[in-house]
C-alpha cells in the first residue's frame, strides 16, 4: 500500500487484520494461536493501527464479544486468534504462527526491513493464506 499522509493507511490496515482475525477461519492445532503482528519503527507507531483495531471491534457488537481479554499490546479473541503490536525487530516474530502482519511505515525501518521480513517469512509458512501487508 502507497499513500500519503493521513490517506487512511493504518486504518484500512486495521480493517484487514479484524477481518482476517475474525471472519476467516484458519487451521491451527490445539493450544496454536493464530497471530496477527502489527510491526512498527517503535511501539508508538504501532500503537496507531492497533487503536484502530480496537475501535473497530468496540464499534460492534457482535465483533465486540469475540474478545475475551485487551491489554496495551495484545488484543485476544475467543477463536485462539491474537492481535500484537511490537517493534520492526526479527526476534520480535520468532515462535509465532502468523497468519498476517501488517508492516506499518515499512520505509523508515531502515537495513534492518529486509531481516525482519526474512524472519517473518518462517512464520507464515505453515498458513497458506497468510498476509503480509506493507505499508
Amino acid at each position: 500500500m502507497i499513500a500519503g499522509r493521513r490517506g487512511g493507511k493504518s486504518n484500512i490496515a486495521a480493517a484487514i487484520a479484524i477481518f482476517l482475525a475474525t471472519l476467516k477461519r484458519w487451521t491451527l492445532s490445539p493450544g496454536e494461536t493464530g497471530t496477527i503482528m502489527v510491526l512498527a519503527v517503535d511501539r508508538d507507531q504501532a500503537r496507531v493501527a492497533f487503536r484502530y483495531c480496537v475501535g473497530l471491534l468496540e464499534a460492534s457488537p457482535i465483533l465486540s464479544a469475540e474478545v475475551e481479554s485487551t491489554t496495551a499490546d495484545t488484543i485476544r479473541l475467543r477463536n485462539g486468534i491474537e492481535i500484537v503490536i511490537a517493534t520492526s525487530d526479527k526476534a520480535s516474530v520468532r515462535g509465532r504462527t502468523l497468519i498476517a502482519v501488517i508492516c506499518d511505515e515499512i520505509a523508515f525501518w531502515g537495513t534492518d526491513a529486509e531481516e525482519v521480513l526474512r524472519a517473518i517469512r518462517p512464520g507464515m509458512a505453515s498458513q497458506p493464506q497468510a498476509m503480509l501487508v506493507a505499508i
